[in-house]
């Protein structure tokens, strides 16, 4: 990949894909709400937070319990944070390893007309 036009669409693609995936599984209930919310997010700042821990140095990137539709922040995210540099580190091996990847257009379901009812 040249230019981060591109970078940014393949990741874009990899969030979809991954998004379609889960829809699939949590077709409704909390599932629903949270994945919802989740993409909305996106859209807008996020759901990524940056900031420090108490008791530990450096900033860590977690998710923001707003950012998913949560009224306050959950402290469980802040248990499944990881480092900054980490982080980094796995974004940019993604982006790598989505530079060679061609991306396949999505397939849109097609619906055929049912046949219609006779009234017997």
């Amino acid at each position: 990949m040249k230019n981060s036009v591109n970078k940014i669409n393949a990741l874009v693609n990899e969030l979809m894909t991954i998004e379609g995936g889960v829809r699939l599984r949590w077709p409704m209930g909390l599932g629903k709400y949270l994945l919802s919310k989740v993409m909305e997010s996106m859209t807008e700042k996020g759901v990524l937070q940056v900031d420090k821990i108490d008791g530990e140095s450096g900033n860590w990137v977690f998710l923001n319990g707003h950012a998913v539709g949560l009224s306050n922040k959950l402290n469980d995210f802040e248990s499944l944070s990881v480092r900054m540099a980490s982080y980094e580190a796995s974004l940019a091996k993604l982006t790598a390893k989505l530079a060679g990847k061609k991306v396949k257009p999505v397939k849109h379901m097609e619906y055929a007309k049912p046949p219609e009812w006779k009234g017997n």
